[in-house]
């Protein structure tokens, strides 16, 4: 039988970083985890001390990875699931070195993104960054933008986003549809530490023109800026 997880997307996962065998906020990782299981309500998540023991068993001395922690619904059912307790798995990649800037970005207008409180999980319905991705590739862009349903720039495929204008950095707040991004997190508290101004605000296709550095954020790739921004 073909598990819910992959029919229903019913799942969440995280993917985290490794270095020197030191998994890279983890607990922020573990955070999130447990507010998106309980907003789906799963069960018996095992907690932070099991989830640790278990990612470095799978480490097995590794010291860099991308590791991919994955929850899902243990169940039956058609969309109603017949239990709420939760499975966990863990896959540990290669990490691919990236450069830290990112070439050529444009945005991706098919398919708007909807605003409400799934939207900020990370999580198995990714149907929009897998087509976001595709076309952004069939155009030899490196990423894509991501709109809204109220056609704001709320993400990239997968990465948070961030501009700066006149000494401001500005980011959508998650009512904007974005996910809640660890590294957005920890960029946030960088640059407040920094005593810069970050505002929290909708970005319009038009505000974004306007932006004079964009910054994409995630928990593998880090802070990188994008050099040419492709508006149509």
């Amino acid at each position: 039988m073909i598990p819910r997880a992959f029919v229903y997307g019913d799942l969440l996962f995280e993917s985290i970083l490794v270095q020197n065998g030191v998994p890279r906020h983890f607990e922020l990782h573990l955070e999130r985890l447990v507010q998106g299981a309980t907003k789906l309500g799963f069960a018996d998540l095992p907690n932070s001390q099991i989830l640790y023991k278990q990612l470095m068993e799978m480490l097995n001395g590794k010291q860099h990875a991308r590791v991919r922690l994955t929850v899902f619904r243990n169940s039956v059912g058609f969309y109603l699931p017949t239990k709420n307790e939760c499975l966990v798995d863990f896959e540990v990649f290669d990490v691919v070195a990236k450069p830290d800037t990112i070439k050529r970005v444009g945005i991706y207008l098919e398919n708007h993104k909807p605003c409400n409180s799934l939207s900020n999980l990370k999580s198995g319905n990714a149907l929009i960054y897998v087509v976001a991705a595709k076309y952004a590739n069939d155009l030899g862009w490196d990423d894509a933008l991501i709109v809204n349903e109220y056609g704001n720039i709320c993400e990239a495929t997968a990465s948070n986003i961030f501009i700066q204008i006149n000494g401001e950095y500005l980011t959508p707040p998650l009512s904007e549809g974005c996910v809640e991004g660890i590294m957005r997190k920890v960029f946030i508290q960088e640059l407040k530490a920094a005593h810069k101004l970050v505002v929290e605000k909708p970005i319009s296709k038009e505000l974004l023109k306007s932006a004079e550095c964009i910054w994409l954020t995630n928990a593998i790739n880090g802070i990188r800026k994008v050099e040419k921004l492709l508006l149509t």
